[in-house]
């Protein structure tokens, strides 16, 4: 499809995926040889996406990865709390990365669902979350 030519297979899994894909795509972007070789500046914005997801476990795992990012590491967030805190809690994680994507510069790209000026291309985001395999699941342990 368009979508997979054009974004990144693991921003794919994140924002639309199961549960499953999701959790690993969210605990991938926290993970430091992943950073390492993508950087470390384009990641939160898209696992703030998922401080509000419908299963708590990939809400933890967003929250992880993010605080593992610049900016982030003090960032308070109870990945079991209401709906309306996790909803505040997205909108902070946002407008903290939207200070930094300044320092993206021309390094954003398509494929991070990034526009060049560093905004995000919440649209196409919104639309990706709407598409989003939310069929219950259970994970045994």
């Amino acid at each position: 499809t368009d979508d997979e030519q054009q974004i990144a297979a693991s921003l794919l899994w994140l924002l639309r995926g199961d549960a499953v894909q999701r959790v690993f795509a969210a605990w991938h972007l926290g993970w430091g040889p992943a950073q390492q070789a993508s950087g470390e500046r384009w990641q939160a914005p898209l696992l703030a996406q998922l401080l509000d997801d419908p299963y708590s476990i990939v809400r933890f795992m967003a929250h992880q990865s993010l605080s593992r990012l610049p900016g982030f590491a003090d960032f308070e967030y109870d990945f079991i709390g209401s709906k309306s805190q996790q909803i505040e809690a997205k909108r902070r994680a946002l407008v903290i990365s939207q200070q930094r994507s300044r320092e993206l510069g021309g390094r954003t790209l398509q494929h991070v669902l990034r526009e060049p000026d560093g905004t995000l291309r919440q649209p196409l985001i919104d639309r990706l979350l709407g598409e989003r395999d939310d069929r219950p699941l259970s994970i045994p342990e």
